[in-house]
This record gives C-alpha cells, structure tokens and sequence, in this order.
C-alpha cells in the first residue's frame, strides 16, 4: 500500500527514475543491449502516437469558443523574449554554448503537455493553449531574427528558419486540437466518451516520460563523464525553470489564473528545445532542455502532491 502511494503522489518522479534504470539497464546487461537498436527504434515509432493520443485527450476539454487573449499572456511573452536575449548577451562574451543554453532555456515555447498538468491541478486549460498558440507563433519569427546574431550562426537565414520551426512545432500542435474540435462538432457523443476518459492522457504523459528520461540519461552519459560546463548547464537549466515557474505564478495570480500562469511559463517544449539547440546551436547547449525535463517534472510532481493533499488532508499525515 506505501509503495502503491507513492506511486501515485510522484507518478512523474518515478516515472523519470525508472527512465534513468531502463537506460542503466540497456546498457550493463548483454542481452538488453543487443535489443536496444530495436527498442529505441520501437519508442521512436511510438512517440507522436502517444503524444497525439494525450494531447488529443487533453483538448477535449476545450471549446474554439474559450480560445482568447488575456492579460497576463502579453507579460509572459515580454518575459521570454526580454530574459532569453537579456542573458544570451550577457553570457556571450563568457562562454558561447552556456550562453545559449540560459537563451534556450527562457524562449522554448510552453509545452502542449502543460494542459495535462493544468487539467489536473484543475487550471484554466483553455487560458494555458490560449497562450500555447500566441508563444508559437512569437517564438517562430523570434528564435529566427536572435540566432543569426550569435557567433558562428550568420549563415542561417531568416526565412529558411521560420519554415523550419513552424514545420517542427505546430504539426503537433494543430493536428490534435483539429482533431477534438471537429469531434465536439461532428460526433459530440464520441468527443463526450473520450472527454470522460481524458484523465488518461496523465499517465500517458508519464509513460513517454519514461522514454524521454531514457533517451536523455544516454546521451548525457554517452561518453562516461560529465565535464564542469555541463553541470553548468544543468544548474542553469534549474535557475531558468524556478524563475520561470514563480514569475509565472506571479503574473497569472495577478489576473487570477495561478496554476495556467505558472505552467504557461514554466513548462517547456524540452524536444523541440533540444532540436532547435542540435540544429542551430551546439549538442552542449542541448544539455539544457534535456536537464529542464528533470527539474520542471520535479515541480509538477511537488505541486500535483500539494494539490492531492489540499484535497484530502485527513489521507495524509
């Protein structure tokens, strides 16, 4: 029954650590390894299906009618790109790839799996995809006019980036919210049976987790050691969740919308944030997202607990 417990109040904690054993254990036992170019390229088929399946549930919650602009929006998106450029130029003339790292760190775009926490801390879903679509576009035609401007970057050309971004981002984006909206239209009877079933997209979530964590212990590991930029890196990434995450609560609380304020900030898209970091930048600077899965996953964890536990106190002791 403990063990049962602590499952379910730190699903995402043990889902990250049993991400961190699989990859220990695909790589000390024989049998495991000799399967593990299956099983990797197995996850890598799995992945969009089981991201289009949470998200897919997730958007049954919301109406294209609750889709609108809010206050707080605009201090978020003044927050990304002023503290992204601020500390990329800062850190430039110290060192280049923790430089971009702190960049990448601030203007990834809000995670579209920030609506699963949000439905679960029961926020403002609708609010936090509101924002999810205004932060995708602004990011698109912003990460593009900044990097060009970093040493070593130049050649890239504006135009070219934009397609590339948009290309990465918003298939994932679109394509489950067309999918659910048009359910809510055409067949509201089916949109209601998977609506009953979205707390589902939970634990999906946490089971591509387990994959992700997996993925990244192997490429922080891959060479046997981790130097003292890396572990640079990692605090940044830190710093940046924990800034993000308060500033995010503070703004949303000021216009009565907390927990989307906060994940709206806080919670980043770490996939696309290590692609766009491996293509445009450095495979170090793409430590950062890598490590911002742990520490933003740490956060949800402590607040879905925090939340638990203000819901049934007398369960708790």
């Amino acid at each position: 029954m403990i063990i049962k417990k602590l499952i379910k109040d730190w699903t995402l904690v043990t889902a990250m650590a049993l991400g961190a054993l699989c990859s220990l254990a695909f790589a000390e036992i024989p049998f495991l390894a000799e399967c593990k170019p299956q099983v990797d390229a197995v996850t890598q088929k799995m992945m969009p299906f089981l991201m289009f399946s949470m998200l897919f549930l997730s958007f049954t919650s919301i109406s294209p009618r609750n889709i609108k602009f809010q206050k707080w929006h605009l201090w978020h998106v003044l927050f990304q790109i002023g503290c992204s450029s601020l500390f990329l130029f800062l850190l430039l003339p110290v060192d280049r790839d923790v430089a971009c790292a702190i960049f990448i760190s601030f203007i990834c775009p809000t995670a579209v799996a920030s609506s699963v926490i949000t439905d679960k801390l029961k926020g403002n879903v609708a609010s936090l995809v509101s924002y999810i679509l205004i932060i995708n576009c602004v990011v698109s035609f912003a990460i593009p006019l900044i990097i060009p401007m970093i040493p070593g970057c130049s050649d890239f050309k504006f135009i070219a980036m934009v397609w590339k971004i948009m290309r990465k981002i918003f298939p994932l984006l679109v394509v489950p919210i067309i999918a659910a909206w048009s359910l809510r239209l055409l067949l509201p009877k089916v949109h209601d049976f998977f609506y009953r079933y979205r707390w589902i997209s939970f634990y999906i979530w946490a089971f591509s987790l387990v994959i992700l964590i997996a993925g990244i212990v192997d490429a922080v590991f891959m060479d046997g050691h981790i130097s003292f930029q890396e572990i640079a890196i990692m605090g940044i990434s830190a710093f940046a969740c924990v800034i993000q995450f308060a500033f995010g609560r503070i703004f949303g609380k000021k216009y009565g919308d907390r927990i989307s304020g906060g994940q709206a900030l806080g919670q980043k898209n770490t996939i696309f944030a290590i692609w766009l970091a491996s293509t445009f930048l450095s495979p170090v600077a793409a430590l950062a997202p890598g490590s911002y899965i742990l520490w933003q996953n740490i956060i949800n964890s402590i607040e879905l607990r925090k939340f638990r536990k203000s819901l049934a106190p007398h369960t708790f002791h």
